[in-house]
C-alpha cells in the first residue's frame, strides 16, 4: 500500500508564511558556462594523480553530508516534484524550469503530473519564523520515522535549521531501503502510517558492501527574500538544485573551489551557473554503487568525481 506522504502536509503551512509585501528583486541575467579547470585559489590541472585525488577528496568530503557515518549517501530515487509557495507566477516557473534541466541532467527525467512533491520551497521574509514553526508544529514532517537512525540529522542539526541566520536552511529526511524498494526500520512500530510494510531485510554483509542503500525521500528548503543579496535567478536555483538533489553540509566552507555552494559565503566569489565541479559531484552521487559500506562510498564517489571532472 503507498504510504501517505507527510510532505502533503506542506500545503496547509500557508499560515505559517509571512504575508509578503515585496518581492527581492533578483537579475535575471543571461549566465554562460564556464570554462577550464581553474578553481578559484586551488587549479588542479597538471597535478599529479595522487595529488588530483587529495584535492578531490577534500571537496567531496567538505561537500557532502550522509545522516550519520553509520549510513551512506542518499540521493532521489525518483524525479523531483516541486512545489513553489511565495513566488509569482513568472519566477516561479523560471526557477522550476532550472531546477527540472538540473534534475534531468543527473537522469531524473520521469516527473508525473499528479506526483507527490518531494523537493519543497518556501519563500518567506522571515525564514527563521517559519523554520521555528516547522519544528515546533510539524514534527510528523521534520521527523516522520521519530528519531530513527538514518533517517534524519540528530538535535543540534535540528536546532540549527531552526536558527541559523542564512540565507537559505534546508531539512532533508532519508530512509534505508532494501533491493526492493522497501523501508528498512528495524524495531520501529510503524502501525501508524497507513498500513506501510516495512521490511524487516536480512542480507550478506561484508567489509565493502550491504544489503542495503540510502534513499533521499524529501528536502524541505526556507529562502528569506530579504537575504539574497545580489543573487541572480540563475545562481539561486542552481544553488537550491545543489541543496535539494545531493546531501549537502550546512555551513560548510567551500571557499578555494569553484561551486554555487559559495554563493553566500564571505570573502568567496560563485560562478554564474552551476560549475563544472558541481556537476561532477552531482553526476557522480547519481553514479554512485550506495551498496558500497559508507567508508567505501566516499573513496568511490571521489574517484567517481575526478573521472568526471576529467571527462
Amino acid at each position: 500500500m503507498k504510504m501517505n506522504s507527510p510532505v502533503r502536509r506542506l500545503l496547509l503551512l500557508g499560515m505559517f508564511c509571512a504575508s509578503l509585501t515585496s518581492v527581492a528583486v533578483l537579475a535575471n541575467e543571461t549566465a554562460t558556462e564556464p570554462t577550464g579547470n581553474d578553481a578559484g585559489s586551488i587549479t588542479i590541472t597538471g597535478k599529479r594523480g595522487s595529488e588530483r585525488y587529495r584535492i578531490m577528496l577534500d571537496f567531496v568530503s567538505k561537500l557532502g553530508e550522509p545522516v550519520s557515518g553509520d549510513v551512506g549517501y542518499a540521493r532521489l530515487e525518483e524525479a523531483p516534484c516541486y512545489l513553489v509557495q511565495n513566488l509569482p507566477k513568472p519566477a516561479l516557473e523560471y526557477l522550476t524550469a532550472r531546477l527540472t534541466s538540473a534534475a534531468h541532467d543527473v537522469g531524473l527525467t520521469k516527473t508525473k503530473s499528479d506526483c507527490e512533491p518531494n523537493v519543497v520551497i518556501l519563500f518567506t521574509e522571515d525564514s527563521k519564523a517559519l523554520a521555528d514553526s516547522l519544528v515546533k508544529n510539524r514534527r510528523g514532517l521534520i521527523k516522520p520515522f521519530f528519531n530513527s537512525e538514518g533517517t534524519v540529522k540528530d538535535a543540534h542539526a535540528l536546532q540549527d535549521f531552526a536558527t541559523s541566520d542564512a540565507p537559505i536552511r534546508w531539512w532533508q529526511v532519508t530512509v534505508p531501503v532494501d533491493w526492493a524498494g522497501r523501508y528498512s526500520l528495524p524495531g520501529l512500530d510503524l502501525d501508524y502510517l497507513a498500513g506501510n510494510a516495512v521490511a524487516m531485510v536480512q542480507g550478506t554483509e561484508s567489509r565493502i558492501t550491504r544489503s542495503l542503500r540510502d534513499r533521499l525521500l524529501y528536502t524541505i528548503v526556507v529562502v528569506d527574500l530579504n537575504k539574497l543579496g545580489e543573487a541572480t535567478w540563475d545562481q539561486l536555483s542552481d544553488y537550491l538544485a545543489m541543496v535539494s538533489l545531493v546531501q549537502v553540509k550546512p555551513g560548510t566552507s567551500m571557499a578555494g573551489y569553484d561551486t554555487i555552494l559559495n554563493l553566500f559565503a564571505r570573502g568567496a566569489s560563485a560562478p554564474p551557473v552551476l560549475s563544472d565541479w558541481d556537476k561532477a559531484y552531482l553526476h557522480g552521487v547519481y553514479d554512485l554503487n550506495r551498496y558500497l559500506t559508507p567508508f567505501s562510498q566516499r573513496g568511490a564517489l571521489t574517484y567517481q568525481v575526478l573521472n568526471n571532472f576529467y571527462k
